[in-house]
């Protein structure tokens, strides 16, 4: 492993490995529900209603797949939530994060990220060529005609916003509504659209940690 996207790679390999359904006592899987093919599902796991897993996939402790989910070919590390009419597709899912009407394709997410309503991850060009990702200011083939982009930790997207194929966001950046992520945001900036364009500044606010973010999920 030597860039981001070879955790997908990784991840396949891994998933592959899963030869029958696994399913803790404690779950809960709601009987509207359908969890297809070679699945594991660990302790204190909810899957609500019309939510679908599809295998090969791995869910970890916690997690919640919530009403209309899809998983496939996918990672989701523990205490994540996977919200509300939100599809996350052969990605890797760290813990503790949060979707909810997104579309996740190709991704790889850090730990303790934050995801708004409405955010698309693109995962495929417009010629559907092998998509590049920029790496000490030079492009790099990731091999792979579909690749989303990387999140760090600590990172918060805000509604409505689009990244596109190959980029990723640096830990601790805050990405505002209804914006084009169209190249790579370094670690800890506040990131807007202004006329057009990504305006990038220091990131003064601290990202909730997991612990502050417990209530909510217990609601």
């Amino acid at each position: 492993v030597k860039y981001p996207w070879h955790l997908i790679d990784l991840c396949e390999l891994l998933l592959g490995e899963i030869k029958e359904q696994k399913i803790d006592a404690s779950a809960q899987i709601h009987p509207s529900a359908e969890i297809v093919g070679n699945v594991v599902i660990e302790a204190g796991v909810r899957v609500m209603h019309n939510a679908v897993v599809r295998g090969p996939a791995y869910i970890g402790k916690n997690s919640i797949v919530a009403n209309n989910a899809l998983v496939r070919d996918s990672s989701i590390g523990d205490d994540c939530v996977v919200g509300y009419n939100t599809e996350v597709k052969a990605s890797v899912l760290h813990s503790h994060i949060w979707t909810h009407m997104n579309y996740i394709g190709e991704s790889i997410i850090g730990r303790n990220v934050s995801i708004g309503g409405g955010t698309i991850t693109g995962n495929l060009r417009l010629d559907e060529q092998e998509v590049t990702s920029v790496v000490k200011n030079e492009k790099v083939g990731t091999g792979r005609v579909k690749f989303g982009t990387v999140i760090g930790d600590n990172a918060r997207i805000g509604i409505h916003v689009s990244t596109n194929p190959g980029v990723k966001i640096g830990a601790g950046s805050f990405i505002s509504s209804k914006t084009l992520v169209s190249e790579d945001i370094p670690d800890s900036q506040f990131v807007v659209m202004k006329n057009g364009a990504l305006d990038m500044r220091e990131n003064r606010t601290q990202s909730s940690t997991p612990e502050d973010r417990d209530a909510f999920r217990n609601k």
